[in-house]
Protein backbone atom coordinates (compact mmCIF):
# COMPACT_ATOMS: atom_id res chain seq x y z
CA UNK A 1 0.00 0.00 0.00
CA UNK A 2 1.25 3.48 -0.87
CA UNK A 3 1.34 6.06 1.74
CA UNK A 4 1.97 10.24 0.35
CA UNK A 5 3.19 12.29 3.39
CA UNK A 6 3.26 16.37 2.81
CA UNK A 7 6.41 17.17 3.77
CA UNK A 8 6.43 21.01 2.85
CA UNK A 9 6.55 22.81 5.92
CA UNK A 10 9.34 23.11 8.82
CA UNK A 11 12.04 23.67 6.48
CA UNK A 12 15.68 25.85 7.40
CA UNK A 13 17.09 27.71 5.03
CA UNK A 14 21.67 28.80 4.72
CA UNK A 15 22.39 31.05 1.48
CA UNK A 16 26.11 30.06 1.56
CA UNK A 17 29.46 30.58 -1.38
CA UNK A 18 30.00 28.33 -4.16
CA UNK A 19 31.61 25.06 -2.74
CA UNK A 20 31.33 25.44 0.77
CA UNK A 21 33.10 22.96 2.79
CA UNK A 22 30.06 20.37 3.28
CA UNK A 23 31.31 19.48 6.87
CA UNK A 24 30.91 23.17 7.72
CA UNK A 25 26.86 22.92 6.57
CA UNK A 26 26.79 19.59 8.54
CA UNK A 27 28.92 20.75 11.78
CA UNK A 28 26.37 23.16 13.38
CA UNK A 29 28.44 26.60 12.02
CA UNK A 30 25.80 27.66 9.44
CA UNK A 31 23.01 30.49 10.14
CA UNK A 32 19.62 28.90 9.34
CA UNK A 33 16.98 30.67 9.10
CA UNK A 34 12.80 29.09 9.02
CA UNK A 35 10.99 28.58 5.93
CA UNK A 36 7.91 27.41 5.07
CA UNK A 37 9.36 25.73 2.05
CA UNK A 38 12.06 25.42 -0.36
CA UNK A 39 12.11 28.35 -1.91
CA UNK A 40 13.48 30.88 -4.64
CA UNK A 41 16.07 31.91 -2.34
CA UNK A 42 17.43 34.63 -5.26
CA UNK A 43 14.59 36.66 -5.43
CA UNK A 44 15.45 37.81 -2.35
CA UNK A 45 17.96 40.42 -3.92
CA UNK A 46 16.04 41.46 -7.12
CA UNK A 47 19.56 43.32 -8.07
CA UNK A 48 21.19 40.01 -7.85
CA UNK A 49 19.03 37.72 -9.44
CA UNK A 50 21.55 35.84 -11.28
CA UNK A 51 24.06 35.52 -8.15
CA UNK A 52 26.34 32.34 -8.34
CA UNK A 53 25.81 30.54 -4.56
CA UNK A 54 24.27 27.49 -2.80
CA UNK A 55 20.98 27.39 -1.28
CA UNK A 56 21.17 24.76 1.79
CA UNK A 57 17.88 23.67 3.04
CA UNK A 58 17.39 21.14 5.97
CA UNK A 59 14.64 19.67 7.91
CA UNK A 60 14.27 16.71 10.26
CA UNK A 61 12.14 13.43 9.09
CA UNK A 62 10.70 11.37 11.85
CA UNK A 63 9.94 7.90 11.18
CA UNK A 64 7.92 6.00 13.98
CA UNK A 65 8.83 2.55 12.78
CA UNK A 66 10.58 1.43 9.29
CA UNK A 67 8.27 -0.71 7.59
CA UNK A 68 10.13 -3.77 6.57
CA UNK A 69 10.30 -4.70 2.52
CA UNK A 70 8.98 -0.90 2.02
CA UNK A 71 10.17 1.59 -0.02
CA UNK A 72 11.26 5.33 1.17
CA UNK A 73 11.42 8.47 -1.31
CA UNK A 74 11.10 11.86 -1.96
CA UNK A 75 9.56 13.79 -4.33
CA UNK A 76 10.38 17.06 -5.64
CA UNK A 77 8.72 19.21 -7.73
CA UNK A 78 10.59 22.40 -9.19
CA UNK A 79 14.23 22.72 -7.45
CA UNK A 80 16.45 24.99 -9.58
CA UNK A 81 19.30 23.49 -10.26
CA UNK A 82 21.85 21.31 -9.86
CA UNK A 83 20.39 19.82 -6.18
CA UNK A 84 21.73 17.03 -3.89
CA UNK A 85 20.16 15.47 -1.48
CA UNK A 86 21.77 14.01 1.32
CA UNK A 87 19.96 11.92 4.31
CA UNK A 88 22.02 11.60 7.59
CA UNK A 89 25.71 12.78 6.08
CA UNK A 90 24.81 9.93 3.00
CA UNK A 91 24.60 11.24 -0.50
CA UNK A 92 21.37 10.00 -1.46
CA UNK A 93 21.19 11.44 -4.68
CA UNK A 94 21.38 14.24 -7.34
CA UNK A 95 19.42 15.97 -9.99
CA UNK A 96 21.09 18.81 -12.89
CA UNK A 97 18.27 19.85 -14.18
CA UNK A 98 15.77 22.25 -12.98
CA UNK A 99 12.44 21.99 -15.18
CA UNK A 100 11.69 18.59 -13.92
CA UNK A 101 9.89 16.48 -10.86
CA UNK A 102 12.39 14.08 -9.89
CA UNK A 103 12.09 11.68 -6.79
CA UNK A 104 15.03 10.39 -4.94
CA UNK A 105 15.07 6.37 -2.82
CA UNK A 106 15.84 7.17 0.70
CA UNK A 107 15.15 4.13 2.02
CA UNK A 108 18.92 2.83 2.61
CA UNK A 109 19.77 6.09 4.31
CA UNK A 110 16.83 6.54 7.04
CA UNK A 111 16.47 4.88 10.80
CA UNK A 112 13.82 4.96 13.17
CA UNK A 113 13.88 7.91 14.64
CA UNK A 114 14.63 11.25 13.60
CA UNK A 115 16.79 12.05 10.10
CA UNK A 116 18.12 14.94 9.15
CA UNK A 117 17.35 15.72 5.56
CA UNK A 118 19.79 18.30 3.85
CA UNK A 119 19.41 19.85 0.05
CA UNK A 120 21.54 21.40 -1.68
CA UNK A 121 20.97 23.82 -4.63
CA UNK A 122 23.41 25.58 -7.10
CA UNK A 123 22.98 28.34 -8.96
CA UNK A 124 25.85 29.06 -11.01
CA UNK A 125 26.03 31.27 -13.85
CA UNK A 126 25.43 30.90 -17.03
CA UNK A 127 22.33 29.42 -17.13
CA UNK A 128 18.29 30.28 -17.96
CA UNK A 129 16.55 31.46 -15.07
CA UNK A 130 12.69 30.91 -15.64
CA UNK A 131 11.10 28.79 -13.76
CA UNK A 132 6.89 27.84 -13.20
CA UNK A 133 7.21 29.69 -9.58
CA UNK A 134 5.81 26.07 -8.29
CA UNK A 135 7.64 23.89 -5.70
CA UNK A 136 6.30 20.88 -3.45
CA UNK A 137 8.00 18.05 -1.99
CA UNK A 138 6.42 14.96 -0.52
CA UNK A 139 7.34 11.62 1.01
CA UNK A 140 6.34 8.69 -0.92
CA UNK A 141 6.73 5.38 1.34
Amino acid sequence: MNQNTNFNNDWFFAKLPLHVNIETVFSGSVNWSPVTLPHDWLIYDTHHLYENGEGWYRRTLFIDELVPNSVTSLCFEGVYMNSSLYVNGHLAGTWKYGYSTFEIDITPYITSGSNEIYVQVIHESPNSRWYSGREFIGMYG
